[in-house]
C-alpha cells in the first residue's frame, strides 16, 4: 500500500469532522481519532478506524492494521465513500443549508 492511499485525520482536526470529508469522497481509508464529532458521521470498523486521542500506539496499529488487510482497507474507504455520499456530500450539506435559510425567512 502507497501511502497516498490513508488519510489519517489528526486529534486537533478531528473535532471538525469537515476534516476527513475530501477523503472519504475519494474513496481513501480514513484513520481518526475517536471524538464525539467524528461517530457523529463514521462508525468504526466500518467507515473508518477510529483511534483514541492522543495514543500513538494505537494510531501505529490500525496504521498496520490497514496496511496489512487489503479487505479492510477496501471495506472502509467503500463505506466511508457511502457515508460521504449519502450523509455530507455537497449536494446533501447544500439541501440542508437551503432548507435552513428558507425556514429563516
Amino acid at each position: 500500500m502507497r501511502a497516498r492511499h490513508l488519510r489519517y485525520v489528526g486529534e486537533s482536526h478531528a473535532r471538525d469532522p469537515e476534516q476527513g470529508l475530501p477523503s472519504l469522497a475519494c474513496g481513501a481509508p480514513v484513520i481518526t481519532a475517536d471524538t464525539p464529532a467524528a461517530r457523529e458521521l463514521l462508525a468504526d470498523g466500518e467507515s473508518a478506524l477510529l483511534v483514541p486521542a492522543g495514543d500513538p500506539p494505537a494510531l501505529a496499529a490500525a496504521m498496520r492494521r490497514v496496511a496489512a488487510d487489503d479487505e479492510l482497507r477496501q471495506r472502509i474507504a467503500r463505506a466511508g465513500l457511502e457515508t460521504y455520499s449519502r450523509q455530507a456530500s455537497e449536494d446533501v450539506l447544500g439541501h440542508r443549508w437551503r432548507e435552513v435559510l428558507e425556514g429563516v425567512r
